[in-house]
């Protein structure tokens, strides 16, 4: 009978949760939620048009495609650290240079750039980061580093306002700058690709000796059955991309524009602001629920009964006013913690922890592609209805509509999580 062996910490899988949450918090905040931020500052100390502004964020999101395809590629090759430490280091720098942006080419050449490298340190590293060491337990480990989504409006927002208000824009990115170069400096000695690497099991399982090494052989000989050539051909790759691309595009949309939501409401800008901090708490708490879900009834299940509630939270919104529309609020900021562990969880239910990588390169800049055109989606959808506090209704139909490709999606056998000699073997041949 073989031994267990001897129990090694952990502790650094566990820190490695905090770092994805961050690298969430900085995404998020940076090219979704911190549009609520930088939007009223170029508008009202440049007068520039915000819909000239929200069609050029739709082009730096259409770059971010591209970005996200050679971020993928990237990691695949390098692992996720490396990728994770430049990507952070440039970005701290090109916050910087956003602070001092004072024209419509200097914003678009900016604004492409940063929304190309969130791709780097955000969720094509980050994801697969946490399908490496949590490859059982991803759904709630993913719950829990998504709260960073919420976070950005709970922190970010705040903070960068009240830094804008009181030192400045260009001081307040400043700020902002040097503490992502610290952090990827940082992340230099904090982030390790894989347990395996260190002698540890994924997801602290307790597992013997030659589990451990069977682990970490399927590992080093892995070769990958999904090439881009199957996925292309496989219904699960489309239905996964296009249904949970349109709930993230419908997600990213709103988010970027709640702080108009609520003017449209007749609240002021700064109540509108105190209004997406205190609600984004239940994003919090919904982040961590919808992973739980998922770990419970299976990611499936999970994704439909999210459509459905997302879905009914938009359509509530709709509405002028009263309780009702206040409970679509409510529910809309509980789901939206949700999408962002949702879909790499689907693709590790689809494909497992080995395949991630290389299925990202191609599912990952097909989402990415749908939700670029978040910012347009709000444009369009408030010109439809006549103001940004109408736009939801929109929204309601394009997640109704993904809910119908999702419950299409028959997720592959998974064998990423069975550490004996056969599946090792069956691995490398």
């Amino acid at each position: 009978m073989s031994e267990t062996i001897k129990k090694r910490s952990f502790a650094i899988g566990y820190t490695l949760v905090i770092h994805s949450l961050l690298m969430y918090w900085l995404q998020g905040g940076i090219t979704t939620t911190g549009l609520n931020v930088f939007l009223p500052h170029f508008t009202g100390t440049y007068g520039w048009e915000r819909t000239t502004l929200l069609n050029l964020l739709t082009v730096a999101a259409l770059c971010a495609v591209a970005a996200a395809i050679f971020f993928a590629q990237m990691v695949k090759k390098f692992g996720p650290r490396k990728v994770t430490v430049l990507s952070l280091i440039l970005g701290g720098i090109l916050i910087i240079c956003f602070g001092r942006v004072s024209s419509i080419a200097t914003f678009i050449i900016t604004t492409c750039c940063l929304f190309c490298l969130a791709q780097g340190w955000g969720n094509v590293t980050t994801n697969t980061l946490m399908a490496n060491w949590y490859p059982r337990k991803k759904a709630v480990i993913l719950g829990i580093t998504t709260i960073g989504l919420p976070l950005s409006d709970i922190v970010f927002v705040p903070v960068m306002k009240n830094l804008v208000g009181s030192e400045g824009f260009h001081i307040a990115y400043l700020f902002l700058g040097v503490f992502m170069i610290v952090l990827g400096i940082v992340s230099v000695f904090w982030v390790k690709d894989n347990p395996e690497d260190l002698g540890l099991a994924p997801d602290n399982d307790k597992l013997s000796s030659e589990q451990l090494q069977v682990a970490t052989q399927r590992l080093r000989n892995f070769k990958p059955h999904w090439t881009l050539k199957r996925l292309l051909r496989d219904p699960n790759a489309w239905l996964l991309s296009i249904g949970f691309g349109l709930i993230f595009m419908c997600n990213k949309g709103m988010l970027s524009q709640m702080s108009f939501y609520f003017m449209a409401k007749n609240y002021t800008y700064d109540e509108a602001i105190g209004l997406m901090a205190k609600l984004a708490i239940l994003g919090i708490f919904g982040s961590y629920i919808w992973g739980w879900i998922d770990d419970k009834i299976g990611t499936k299940k999970a994704s439909i009964f999210y459509c459905i509630f997302y879905g009914g939270a938009f359509a509530l919104m709709f509405l002028s006013g009263g309780p009702i529309m206040w409970v679509g609020i409510v529910l809309f900021e509980f789901c939206q913690g949700g999408i962002g562990n949702l879909i790499p969880s689907m693709m590790v239910t689809c494909y497992g922890r080995y395949e991630f990588p290389g299925v990202n390169r191609l599912l990952n800049p097909i989402v990415s592609l749908i939700y670029a055109f978040a910012s347009f989606a709000v444009g369009f959808a408030t010109t439809l209805t006549g103001d940004t506090g109408r736009a939801p209704i929109v929204f309601a139909v394009l997640v109704f509509i993904a809910l119908i490709l999702i419950l299409f999606l028959k997720p592959h056998p998974r064998t990423d999580i069975i550490y004996d000699e056969n599946s090792a073997a069956e691995t490398a041949s």
